[in-house]
């Protein structure tokens, strides 16, 4: 968690950003990070879905779940910070409590067969993401879905791509450079490219007149 939040976003979300600034409708994100760059680099957080949850907020892991006041609750991390032992990577105590039940906290996140995981905020963020998405299919805009380095090892963001662009008819810009394949190559485009190269590429075609 002290790693992801010392590392500052990369310069392609300030070329994402200004580009979504520059439309009449603005832009939205859908997200597997966890990291809450997209938030650090601008991003409005009531445009932004983190599917898979975000590293700055904090639950409680329910070992106590049926004494616990806090269960379905979630917090920011503002303030925290684990000290971790490089040598055997076991954070040291203090380690972060739920103020319901004073158990061991978690972030929130969700890990693979996570029973436990708070959805709430995430849900909140979908229901944001599908009215904005919403608000563009009846504005009958051309859509564009840029996404960046989502893989088929956890497809979700892919799937999430592919979902948009049917139900808005728009097109898919895939930037990958291992898994670029697109469906409907004739509309989508396929971009095999790392993502800030690629973003600094399309940045400087729409600079030119």
């Amino acid at each position: 968690m002290n790693l992801y939040n010392s590392t500052a976003p990369h310069p392609g979300f300030e070329v994402l950003r200004r580009w979504g600034q520059s439309k009449e409708y603005g832009c939205a994100v859908f997200t597997s990070n966890i990291d809450g760059h997209f938030q650090r680099a601008g991003f409005p957080e009531d445009l932004v879905e983190e599917c898979h949850g975000s590293l700055q907020y904090l639950q409680c892991c329910g070992t106590n779940r049926y004494d616990c006041s806090s269960i379905r609750s979630i917090w920011p991390t503002e303030g925290v910070c684990i000290d971790v032992d490089e040598a055997t990577l076991s954070a040291k105590e203090p380690l972060p409590r739920c103020p319901g039940c004073g158990g061991l906290a978690r972030p929130n996140v969700l890990m693979f067969n996570d029973r436990t995981w708070v959805e709430t905020r995430t849900c909140d963020q979908s229901e944001r993401f599908d009215v904005f998405v919403d608000g563009l299919q009846k504005s009958d805009k051309p859509f564009v879905v840029v996404e960046i380095g989502a893989g088929l090892a956890v497809p979700t963001v892919r799937y999430q791509s592919e979902i948009m662009v049917r139900r808005t008819k728009g097109i898919l810009i895939r930037i990958n450079p291992r898994e670029p394949e697109v469906p409907n190559s004739d509309t989508n485009i396929s971009l095999p490219m790392g993502g800030l190269d690629a973003l600094r590429a399309i940045d400087e075609l729409l600079k030119k007149p």
